[in-house]
């Protein structure tokens, strides 16, 4: 029987941890700035994340993991842009597995997600979505929710999507389960407990510039936040 996936991504991370911790007594050096963004869709978290990358000089990652992952095992990019982030697009994609010299792509997109936040840890970034929290809550990453009311997250969904506002509402509740059940399902995790953060924003009352504002504040005085790219000063 095929190992399942997502019982897998979970071993890795334990067995990575094991490893971590007993590198972390060999070292005294400070790790760069490592964030995680969890968002409700339309939310406006993608323009926090790229100003905060910029800021503090390290690189932002949202789609930019799906690249690094098809480089990583080959896939094709297609495929795993219907796995990413998405329950619905891996409940078909075992067919793959039946075809000859075609592992599972669910093992696959998994095995590389984890093995690339991972490496991002030890580099720096600020990664969107993908359950990084979760991945990286050993790790020193700076972990914020970025959520929004469907109306006002609807709004923006349709400005930049060019959608009517009961098309834009769909969106924004299908796009939201979506990832909940991705959550849920890879991590055993529900998206809405608050002890997985740090910091929960609410993006109705605060435009994109203060949300990171808030961020860089917040984190200068997290007690678990040492990098000295979080000593910048606050604009």
């Amino acid at each position: 029987m095929a190992e399942d996936p997502f019982k897998l991504i979970r071993n890795l991370v334990q067995a990575e941890l094991t490893v971590s911790q007993h590198e972390k007594k060999r070292t005294v050096s400070r790790p760069p700035a490592l964030v995680t963004i969890c968002r409700d869709y339309g939310a406006a978290a993608e323009d926090v994340g790229r100003r905060l990358a910029k800021d503090l000089g390290v690189d932002y990652y949202d789609k930019e993991l799906i690249d690094a992952i098809a480089d990583e095992s080959h896939m094709d990019r297609h495929l795993l842009e219907r796995l990413d982030e998405s329950v619905e697009g891996m409940k078909n994609a075992w067919l793959y597995a039946i075809l000859p010299g075609v592992g599972d792509p669910r093992a696959a997109y998994t095995r590389n997600l984890v093995n690339i936040l991972l490496g991002i840890s030890r580099t720096g970034g600020v990664i969107v979505g993908r359950g990084a929290h979760l991945v990286l809550e050993k790790y020193g990453a700076f972990r914020i929710r970025i959520v929004g009311s469907v109306e006002v997250c609807a709004e923006r969904v349709a400005a930049s999507e060019n959608l009517d506002m009961e098309a834009a509402r769909k969106r924004v509740n299908d796009m939201d389960k979506a990832r909940a059940d991705f959550i849920d399902k890879l991590y055993h995790r529900n998206l809405d407990e608050p002890r997985q953060y740090d910091l929960i924003i609410d993006s109705d009352r605060f435009e994109p510039a203060a949300m990171e504002e808030i961020i860089l504040l917040a984190s200068r005085h997290a007690h678990n936040i040492q990098p000295r790219a979080w000593q910048r000063q606050v604009r």
